[in-house]
Parts: C-alpha cells; structure tokens; sequence
C-alpha cells in the first residue's frame, strides 16, 4: 500500500514523464514568499527553463485525503501562493476529487485540478495501447538484517575501536552545515542502516530462500558524526559487526494509477508499480503515455524510508529510466 509519500513520489514520476526535456521536477522544494520575507515548502515544482535561462515555475501541491478536497483546501492554496510571485501556474492534484465549490473556486483562480485514481483498465483495451495480464505477478525478494555481535566503532584515522559504550545520554553532534543534524537515536538508525547496505549483492545472492547466513560487516558511517565520550569528542568514520542476512521470498501484486484532468474522462499518464523489496524496499514499474513508449521507473527505499517528502529531483537517465536524486544537501 502507497504511503502519503509514496503518493508524492510517484506523481511526480508520473509528471515528468508528459513534460518537456527543458522542465527540471523537484521535491519539497523551497519558493520565496514575499509576504513572510522567507522560503516556504511547495509539494512539487516544475520549472520551465527557456534557452535564455528565464525560468517559469509551476506550484503543486498534493493531498492524499480521504475524501473530496473542500473550498477551504482551495483557499489555503490560493493564500499559500498569492505572494510567491515566481509561481506563474498553480495545481492540485487529489486522490479522493473535488467538491463542487471547490472546482468552481480553481476555476475562478486558474488553478489546474488533476485526479490521482486507481488505473480500472489496464487489463483491457485503452488509451494507452498497453495491456497487463490480471494476473502479473513479481518474485518478491527481501533481505532483513540482524546485528548478533557487538558493534565497533572508530574514530576517523584509526583501525582500534574504540572501547568506551555510548548510550542514551551520549552526545552527539554534526558539523553546522549538514543537512543531516541527528540525536542519539538517528545515530543508532544511521549505523544500522550503513551495516545494512555494506552487504553486497554477491554476497545477498548466495542466500536461499528462507534460509540465512553470518557475516562480518564492514561500513562507513554517513555524515561523520562527533561523539563525546568521557569529555572527549570523537568523530566516527567506520563501523563493524557480525550480522545475520536473512532472505524471504514472496509473490507480489502491482498496483495501477493514473493521472486524470478534472472534466476529462480519459487519463493522460498511468502506471504499473510494484513493491519490489530486492534488497531493500524500492517501488518500481511501469509508466505510460498515449502514443509514447513505457518508461520505468523507481523510487529508492532511501525516500520511501523518511516520514516526510524530501528535496527530490525527478529525473531520466540515459536508459530511459525515471529516477529520483535526492537534492536534500543542495541549496536550491
């Protein structure tokens, strides 16, 4: 099942594929408001860069509600924007439609409104001109790791561990520009996860089904984060364990989406997504457009992992692949 991010994700995928090549998509990006005198969020933005370097930007914002957006939904969005004077285009794009008020509300202000919706037809004669057996299914293969030893850590320029334990009231700190600022626990769930990714797919491929294997792991520590230990600070850089891989296989299901103007009948983009799981938890599938042909896409375990949408780029590598790069770090 889509998360509220995956939601945002996978819009945006299926936005860059009916854009221009000139049209940069990003995440969470940050636009001037006027009014407050400071960067705002805005879900999604698409920027239109001309040939000399002029740049139109359109705002969307996205809401995965449970039911039909009100006029109030309108409003906020209208207020929202109205001193962002770079966003020349405003969209809402809903899952659950639009009141009546409230088409006749962004009508009045110009604002495109956009259906997110289940795909019903994929299986049958469409738009599209791509067909999917109803009964498709994917090998679903997913690793979980177990830490089984204690973890070592150690400090930048030495192969010793160190000695000392940190706990609960460890310190922590980041360098002042990171983008990444943690607290004891993010630590914790920042080791693991490098422990976990240090594990290669040679060695994830000598796993059988339901069965696991112990290995010595090797990882660096993202972001080299600064503990105080016994009024000493020590930057980490490197961290070792034993661990336990363990593989479980399963059949999974796609599920359809499409993208549908309000007022028209038919959709103008869809797409067939699976919750692959190999190696971590990527969604990837299939996106469709009329009379163009099916692109893939992906969304990385590292976006679908955070509680809240990121700065992402929405982008097409030269293998026809759509992909998201996280632009966190970036000042955009």
């Amino acid at each position: 099942m889509l998360s509220h991010s995956d939601v945002h994700y996978l819009i945006s995928l299926l936005l860059l594929t009916v854009q221009a090549p000139n049209v940069e998509i990003r995440l969470g990006d940050r636009i001037y408001d006027q009014g407050a005198k400071t960067k705002r969020d805005v879900d999604i933005t698409l920027t239109l860069v001309n040939s000399d370097g002029t740049k139109l930007v359109a705002g969307v914002e996205v809401k995965d509600e449970a039911g039909p957006l009100d006029l109030i939904d309108i409003d906020h969005m209208i207020n929202k924007m109205r001193d962002m004077p770079s966003i020349l285009h405003k969209m809402i794009i809903a899952s659950n439609g639009f009141s009546k008020p409230a088409i006749e509300k962004a009508h009045y202000h110009d604002i495109s409104l956009v259906h997110f919706n289940p795909w019903l037809d994929y299986y049958t004669d469409n738009i599209f001109g791509v067909k999917f057996p109803q009964d498709l299914e994917a090998n679903n293969v997913l690793y979980t790791t177990e830490v089984v030893s204690p973890i070592f850590l150690f400090r930048v320029g030495s192969d010793i561990p160190e000695t000392e334990p940190i706990g609960l009231k460890t310190k922590v700190f980041t360098e002042p520009k990171s983008a990444r600022q943690m607290n004891f626990q993010q630590l914790l769930i920042n080791i693991r996860t490098q422990i976990a990714n240090s594990i290669s797919e040679e060695q994830k491929a000598a796993i059988k089904t339901d069965e696991s294997i112990e290995l010595i792991v090797n990882g660096t520590i993202r972001d080299n984060p600064t503990v105080k230990i016994n009024g000493e600070r020590i930057t980490l850089n490197r961290v070792c364990a034993r661990v336990r891989c363990i593989r479980t296989d399963s059949r999974t299901k796609p599920t359809y989406w499409c993208l549908r103007a309000d007022g028209q009948e038919l959709p103008y983009v869809a797409c067939a997504i699976f919750d692959i799981g190999i190696g971590s938890s990527d969604l990837a599938g299939m996106v469709c457009r009329p009379g163009f042909s099916a692109k893939m896409v992906r969304i990385p375990a590292t976006a679908r992992s955070r509680r809240v949408v990121r700065k992402f780029e929405a982008r097409f590598r030269q293998n026809g692949i759509g992909d998201l790069k996280d632009t966190s770090s970036e000042d955009i």
